[in-house]
This record gives C-alpha cells, structure tokens and sequence, in this order.
C-alpha cells in the first residue's frame, strides 16, 4: 500500500516535472514566433493570414475588456478597408443593431449614433455594448460607408436570441400593412406571448409547469413568410429580410428559453445554432463572394471539438462554421490575458462593477503565456506550434462572463483547451483594463 503511494507520488512529480519542461520549450518556441502589438501597423501580419477567409471569428475571454474591443475594431477596420468585408456581426440583439445598422449604412438620420446607442442598448447587460469601444467601432463603419454606393456600404448586426420582445413587435410593425384578416390570423402569435409579458424568463418557468407553450404559432408564421417571400422580397428586400430574421429570433428564442428548464447542452445549441444560422444568412443575403467578421466570445468562436464542451455534446458558431463552410474558409482568433481589470456583475442583472481579475493559475496556458518578453502579442498556429506538447493536449483556459466572481474563478472559470485545434491565431495581453461604458 505505501509502495503504491510512493509510486503514484512518484509519478506526478515526474508529470510535474514533463510539464514544466514542455512550458519552458514552449516559451523559447512563442519567443522567436511572437509579433509584439506596439501599434496598429504590428497586426498587418495577422490581417494577411485572416483576409480571404469568408468568416473572421473574433473571440475575447471577456465581454468586459477595453483592449479586447480595441483590436477586434483595428482587425475589422482592416479587412473591411483593405480586404472589402462586407458585414461585422455581434453577439448582441439584432433589433437593436438593426437601428444602428440603418444609421451607419445611411439608411436613416436620426443624428447621434451615441444617443443611439443609448437608447437601444438598455437590457442588461448594458455596458457590453453601450461602451465607448463599440461606440468608436460604428462612428468609423459610419464615416467609412458614407462616400461609398450603396452596395459597398459594410453592414453592423446582432445575432443574440434575447430580444423577444423587441423583434414581436418589429414583426407586429411589419405585419400590420398586410390585408386585416391575414394580419388578425397572424397576430395570434403575439396574443401567445403576451401571456407571459413577452418575457423569456417567465416563459420558460410556465413551460415547465406544463403549459402548451407558442411553438406551434412561430412555425404557421415562419411559413407564411417564406411562402410570401417572392412578392414582399420585391416591396423591400432589406425590409423582408429583417422581418424573417426576427421570426426566426421568435422561433429560436422559444426553442432556448423552452429547453432551458431541461438542463443540459440542448438550450445552448440552439443559440449557439442561431448564432451561426444569422452569419449564414447575411453570407447568402450580401451575395455569392460575401466576407464576414464575427465578434463574439471565445466559448462561441472557439470550435468547440477542441474542448471539454464537446462531452456534454454542446456545439458553437467555430465548430459550426468550420463544418458548414470548411476550415479552408473560417478563420478563428481568440484573445486572452493574464490579469487585470474587468467589468462584470456579481449576478445576473446586478450593477456592473469593475473587478479585479488576479493572475492566471499556474499550468494554465495564461500563465505560461504571460513569460513572453512582450505586454501584448500575437501568434498564428503554424506546423511546430500545432504539433507542440502543450498547444496539442488540454490545458486551462481562462473564460469569464458577464457574472464573474474573482474569488471563486479557479477552476470553473478554466476550459480544457487544445489550442492549437481550437484557433488559428490568439491574442495575448499581459494586464488589461476594463471596458468604458457610457454615461446613461
């Protein structure tokens, strides 16, 4: 019995030992592949190996972090005026894009983007896209589109499912110049909704008290829509498109909040599904050579078969985009760091604060991350750093929402990874700061 414990001893040290080892190989490999971000002209390297790909997924492992923000604008900015991306989409809520959507692409004059902003972006929560970061991003997708032709101009959208009440009356609005018996048919959709305030948290408590739910009136509408698709398709295709876009949210939305109460992977996948259901059709809606830029965190654009998700059965937007459109066509960056400040709340709907996030454990690959000479870096997964011992096997992997408690991070807020199979490239900062949202 001793034996067998000296032995097992024996054996983590020497694994101990192995892994160490392989961070210090590691380390002396990123140090000859590793191109510092002092400026902007630092990520043309990483903007070359993205350019061409029809989906640019950009990650962060917060939703509360300035630099995150920054260098996802910097990479947009640049495949959109280089590269001719033709549409950034957010893991935020479409109709509240769709407002700011038709403002940057001077559809409309409504004249502050910053009032916009805060006036659309006020469900919790709000500093995640009420923020002075976003608010730069769309001010130059504004300014950039305004000398081009209407088919040049690049799109802003959301792809979340969490505005059930914004898109059934978006789709009320536009159902309401159809013929009156065909608008009364219709409209029973929301009369169901109504029922639970057009809430989805209320929805999915009365699901799970036995009540029949609206899944059947989402389906008879979706229907009718695409069965009208011709002829409104020539009264508005901008029009039409948003009007499906919010039935599927509809359709979708339920689908989330009716499996939420279940447990498991099932309520995930399908946001996760509408997630990579929306990318696909702005692909096919801005044309046969359309270009896309996914913001999003990186438990979504990170594929997720290269991670403990992958057990439990649960799938995201990388894994989906590589299988759809091929990983010849998808290109994945993930973004990390290794301490620093970020705003988070301590509860779902609690005032945001910022907190601090303490240094990265030990054999985390934040932590073998953070020796690198350089504050901020970058590296793309070439030949050696895929067939690397620590870029190939699971390591943790920091990933922090929007509740975050410091105190209790280690280990829950780590996912196995294997790197080299979930990106193609990652972003590394040392310390970060935390998001600046606007004064409401």
């Amino acid at each position: 019995m001793l034996y067998g414990k000296t032995l097992s001893l024996f054996t983590m040290i020497i694994l101990l030992v192995s892994i160490s080892l392989q961070a210090e190989d590691l380390i002396e490999l990123l140090s000859d592949k590793a191109i510092e971000l002092a400026d902007e002209a630092d990520i043309d390297m990483l903007i070359e190996e993205a350019a061409g790909h029809r989906l640019v997924l950009l990650g962060e492992s917060t939703h509360g972090t300035s630099e995150y923000y920054y260098w996802r604008y910097v990479i947009s900015k640049k495949l959109i005026e280089n590269h001719g991306y033709d549409f950034i989409v957010v893991e935020g809520d479409w109709p509240a894009f769709f407002t700011v959507c038709n403002e940057v692409k001077g559809y409309t004059d409504q004249g502050s983007l910053r009032r916009l902003f805060k006036e659309n972006f006020n469900r919790w929560p709000q500093w995640m896209w009420a923020n002075e970061e976003a608010l730069t991003m769309a001010e130059w997708l504004q300014d950039h589109n305004s000398g081009l032709p209407n088919s040049e101009r690049t799109g802003l959208y959301g792809m979340d499912v969490y505005s059930l009440d914004e898109s059934i009356k978006n789709l009320w609005d536009y159902m309401s110049s159809f013929d009156k018996p065909v608008f009364h048919d219709k409209a029973k959709l929301l009369e169901c909704f109504a029922a639970f305030d057009f809430d989805g948290s209320k929805y999915a408590q009365a699901i799970h008290r036995g009540h029949q739910g609206c899944e059947g009136e989402i389906i008879r509408l979706i229907e009718f829509l695409k069965d009208r698709s011709t002829g409104l398709k020539k009264q508005s295709k901008r029009d039409y498109f948003n009007a499906k876009q919010n039935a599927l949210i509809i359709r979708n939305a339920e689908r989330h909040f009716r499996t939420a109460v279940r447990g498991g992977s099932e309520s995930w996948n399908h946001r996760a599904s509408h997630f990579y259901l929306t990318a696909e059709r702005l692909l096919d809606y801005y044309g046969e050579d359309a270009k896309g830029i996914v913001w999003a965190h990186n438990t979504h654009i990170g594929d997720a078969r290269a991670t403990t998700m992958q057990r439990d059965g649960s799938h995201n937007i990388g894994q989906l985009a590589r299988e759809n459109l091929g990983s010849e066509n998808v290109f994945l960056i993930g973004f990390g760091c290794y301490q620093g400040e970020v705003i988070a709340g301590e509860s779902w709907g609690s005032t945001m604060g910022i907190m601090n996030m303490p240094a990265a454990k030990k054999d985390t690959i934040e932590n073998i991350l953070n020796r690198i000479r350089y504050p901020q870096y970058y590296f793309i997964f070439d030949s050696q750093l895929k067939e690397h011992q620590v870029m190939s096997n699971h390591i943790g992997h920091r990933a922090v929402g929007v509740v975050y408690n410091p105190a209790r991070e280690y280990p829950g807020n780590y996912v196995p990874t294997v790197m080299a199979q979930r990106y193609n490239a990652f972003i590394f900062i040392h310390e970060t700061t935390p998001l600046n949202p606007l004064s409401q």
